[in-house]
């Protein structure tokens, strides 16, 4: 036995690390020198005085590490793992510079992009109790996607990549990586609009297309089997001005003119728009504009038509994803068709990966130089803490589905482990607050300006400031006049407005500084909407909230969970458009148990009466997309989700004859659910909520919503006209959602005695 108490090495084992070692020694000597003489024969005699050190230091490394696994192996292990760690190090950095230095300009670009993206940050939540930030691909957890019903768009890609029916791919989870694979032989998928709530990884997801793509393509293409792409990552936030302008540079200028020297980080690389332009139609670009929602809305219609023209000059040869919220894509008016997909919120799986990913990355950070097992097992010991509390509350299980809330959630966790989890998400905010401004700077024994309870009172009139000057983004001469103005009236003492804004950019970080302007921004927009509906019902000035543009309505939401909203609510069914009801609707949804079901039943008569306008102004369009709003909000369901078939089959009787009534009247017989009733039956349909895919095709193909060829119609090509439409063509949106469940719809009890023996039939 040796010292260590482990067997003597058999004679076997000496001699492969006899070779190990012989091989240590010699490859890096032999790269180098190989390089030396590449640059040799090429008569690039600067390069090879600059390679001739390097095979010196390698050369000395062959000399140093003669017996350097035998020794690791036994009682100078730590000082090797050290010294071969740095030497690791070293060589990385130096393969990093050998990789920049061959790569071609394509290439080139492609790293600057990923190493842009390399942190993982929350937009500011990551950063806030980190003494260090791990990298992305340490604790990113791929995210889900599945089809949207944006715009009453139901986009049916699962079935046509599984080969597997609609029913059995209803909720099926796909990623990124196989609508890329996909976009190779379907053009369609070369155009993705990625949809989701704020908080969701929508950015997350692209900054870890555009990582993954640039630090080794051909390990991605190869394991993924996606098609080799250069990746250029948009943030609209940095450059809608530049787009909303009369004279905005095309995209070609756009990347090579402004978002190259952001994101080149002193490396050398001269491009200009030929090769953007170049590179744009040769077929291997990738196009990720992030955060339409982040667009004011009077900015909304030019910057749609700069994404259009872009998408028509490069659409046939570039791909394109787009990211938004769903009130943003809702204003996105564009020309150029999209394919619309949705982020799946975190399921279980994906929730304990994210935990125990997060937490390793935390122990690390936090213990370093430990042994990795005892370091793991701490970090499965807290995870599981986390998961134990989600699992037993269920409103903390509805947080933790949303990424950005579930890394607040642990980051609450991690430094009050003891304590019970904020019940409400309001209440998750105050208390996330509450550390940044409080708890942090206490642990690094910095003395804050103010104190947290006046630092906070300031910041809320700060947010609500901004609100309403319709800004997530502030000059800092201006930021300073607004903080020394609120100051004055939470405090007495003579702060330093300068000092003030210094602590909460360093030190709580809930301050981020614009790297693209001389502007400051609270660290998630999320963060600005809370502080400021606190301020607004700190100053009992709720009718204000009626005004704000559609981009705020997060900060509507949050007043409305911590506040009784039924005043709201009323304020927003007297303004009667269709934005006001459909804000309204989730007013309620966030705290229902406060509004008195008079107020609600007056909501839902007022969402009738437009789904009826609609149809008397023959828009639609508009009824099949609201007839899905209206369902959704009988159910006391969020907009964008799906109806499960129970739902269907005993959705409330008075509620959907209405609906189907309205649209049987306004149509003279041509539409409606009963009318798609008796096709459904004619094409072999039960009305016993069975599933049947062959039937549902063949009432689709009957009621248009599939071509002579059995291929599905996409949703912008339906024909929403009384005239020209087929029988029975509308509601459709709604209606392909309801023959994935197997026409349950159609079996509910209340359709069963309404028939359309007078109405035309369509034959099967």
């Amino acid at each position: 036995m040796t010292a260590s108490g482990s067997p003597p090495p058999s004679p076997e084992s000496k001699f492969v690390t006899q070779i190990v070692n012989a091989v240590i020694r010699i490859t890096p000597v032999g790269g180098s020198g190989w390089i030396l003489i590449h640059f040799l024969l090429k008569q690039e005699w600067i390069n090879a005085v600059l390679m001739f050190p390097v095979m010196l230091i390698t050369g000395a490394w062959a000399a140093y590490t003669g017996n350097f696994i035998s020794t690791s192996n036994e009682s100078a292990g730590a000082l090797g793992k050290r010294h071969s760690q740095s030497f690791s190090n070293w060589l990385g950095q130096l393969n990093q510079k050998l990789q920049w230095f061959f790569s071609k300009a394509d290439d080139k670009f492609a790293r600057c992009q990923a190493m842009a993206c390399q942190d993982y940050k929350a937009e500011g939540i990551a950063e806030a109790k980190w003494q260090a930030v791990p990298t992305l691909e340490e604790v990113y957890v791929p995210l889900g996607l599945r089809g949207s019903l944006c715009k009453g768009e139901f986009t049916q890609f699962t079935a046509s990549l599984s080969g597997k029916s609609p029913k059995e791919t209803i909720d099926e989870t796909l990623y990124i990586w196989d609508l890329l694979r996909e976009a190779k032989r379907t053009p369609a998928y070369k155009r993705l609009v990625v949809i989701a709530k704020g908080g969701y990884g929508k950015t997350t997801l692209l900054r870890h297309i555009a990582y993954r793509y640039g630090t080794n393509p051909g390990q991605l293409c190869r394991q993924k089997k996606v098609p080799r792409l250069i990746p250029i990552l948009l943030y609209l936030r940095d450059w809608r001005q530049e787009m909303a302008q009369a004279e905005a540079p095309d995209l070609p200028t756009l990347i090579a003119d402004h978002h190259l020297p952001n994101i080149k980080a002193g490396q050398k690389l001269d491009l200009d728009k030929t090769w953007a332009d170049k590179l744009l139609r040769q077929g291997n670009a990738l196009v990720m504009i992030d955060g339409f929602d982040e667009v004011a809305t009077d900015q909304c219609d030019a910057v749609s038509s700069w994404i259009d023209k872009a998408v028509a000059t490069y659409g046939n040869s570039a791909f394109f994803i787009l990211t938004s919220r769903p009130v943003g894509y809702e204003r996105y008016k564009n020309t150029q068709p999209w394919m619309p997909v949705e982020v799946k919120a975190f399921d279980d799986e994906q929730r304990d990966d994210f935990l125990r990913r997060w937490y390793l990355c935390q122990a690390k950070l936090s213990r370093p130089g430990r042994d990795l097992a005892h370091i793991k097992t701490v970090a499965d010991k807290a995870a599981d803490g986390l998961n134990n509390q989600i699992e037993q509350r269920s409103e903390l299980a509805k947080m933790a589905d949303n990424p950005l809330l579930l890394c607040m959630i642990a980051t609450f966790h991690r430094f009050r482990p003891s304590s019970e989890l904020p019940r409400q998400r309001t209440k998750l905010y105050q208390g996330f607050c509450q550390m940044l401004l409080a708890d942090r700077p206490e642990s690094k024994g910095q003395l804050m300006t103010l104190p947290a309870e006046e630092a906070q009172a300031v910041l809320q009139g700060v947010a609500w400031a901004m609100v309403q000057k319709d800004t997530i983004a502030i000059p800092k001469t201006e930021l300073m006049t607004l903080v020394q103005s609120f100051m004055a009236r939470e405090t007495d003492a003579k702060a330093d407005p300068k000092q003030f804004i210094q602590d909460v950019e360093d030190v709580s970080e809930l301050f981020v500084k614009r790297e693209s302007a001389d502007e400051i921004e609270f660290a998630h927009r999320s963060f600005q909407e809370y502080l400021a509906a606190v301020e607004v019902k700190k100053q009992g000035c709720d009718q204000a909230l009626v005004t704000l543009k559609e981009e705020w309505q997060g900060a509507v939401l949050f007043y409305a969970a911590q506040a009784n909203p039924t005043a709201l609510i009323n304020a927003l069914l007297a303004k009667g458009d269709r934005t006001s009801l459909d804000l309204a609707y989730d007013c309620w949804l966030e705290n229902p148990n406060r509004v008195p079901p008079e107020v609600f039943s007056a909501l839902q008569e007022q969402c009738y009466s437009q789904l009826e306008q609609y149809m008397v102004e023959d828009a639609w369009k508009a009824a099949d997309q609201y007839t899905y709003r209206l369902m959704i909000q009988v159910l006391g369901k969020s907009y964008g989700q799906v109806f499960t078939a129970e739902e269907l089959l005993t959705f409330p009787c008075q509620d959907l004859l209405r609906i189907d009534g309205l649209w049987v009247k306004h149509s003279d017989g041509k539409f409606g659910f009963s009318v798609q009733k008796e096709i459904w039956v004619q094409c072999g349909g039960k009305l016993d909520g069975s599933y049947d895919f062959e039937s549902y095709k063949k009432l689709a193909s009957a009621v248009g919503w599939r071509d002579s060829h059995g291929k599905w119609i996409n949703y912008r090509d339906l024909l929403f006209d009384i005239t020209d439409g087929p029988l029975a063509h509308l509601p459709s949106g709604l209606g392909g959602v309801v023959g994935l469940v197997g026409g349950c719809l159609f079996s509910h009890p209340g359709l069963q005695h309404v028939s359309s023996k007078d109405f035309k039939k369509f034959p099967t």
